[in-house]
């Protein structure tokens, strides 16, 4: 799969955005990240019908960066990243890079997970009920359970404390 972003822009969606900025006497890049702002804005509007208009008049600030990120994140991620936009203080402090490693990305993958695991047992049918569900499931955990531990062995080497 694709983002939106990374398509490139079809030859009448550069003639156009080229119009706007003219017309608007503003570079096309502006007009492009007005373009994901506004993306954010619709999906924000979706999941919380109102909004639209309050951010648009300014009684509501929101920062660029957070409608980027709305609109670029996928359907999981989405209701994350409108409660940090609507709890700022809920945000987990920027962590440094230590050593090459970007903590911040590594939690971020770790809640992707989780966000991810608890969307799919919302629809596993019966869990409690259903021995061969059971089986299945707690397999793909021990798989994964395994594989954490690695992690978790090689932080715990003698040679690398």
């Amino acid at each position: 799969m694709c983002q939106i972003d990374t398509i490139p822009p079809t030859s009448a969606e550069a003639s156009i955005r080229k119009q706007i900025a003219e017309r608007n006497n503003v570079s096309e890049s502006y007009v492009v990240r007005s373009e994901k702002f506004m993306r954010g804005v619709e999906i924000m509007e979706q999941m919380m019908p109102g909004t639209k208009e309050k951010i648009l008049s300014g009684q509501f600030k929101v920062r660029d960066t957070d409608m980027h990120r709305l609109a670029k994140a996928d359907f999981p991620n989405r209701k994350q990243i409108v409660h940090e936009i609507l709890h700022p203080e809920d945000r987990s402090a920027p962590q440094k890079r230590i050593y090459g490693i970007n903590y911040s990305a590594l939690e971020a993958a770790v809640r992707r997970i989780q966000q991810d695991v608890d969307f799919l047992m919302k629809y596993l049918p019966k869990v409690p009920d259903d021995a061969y569900v059971k089986v299945e499931t707690t397999k793909i955990l021990k798989q994964h359970k395994a594989y954490m531990a690695q992690f978790e062995e090689l932080l715990n080497d003698e040679k690398i404390a």
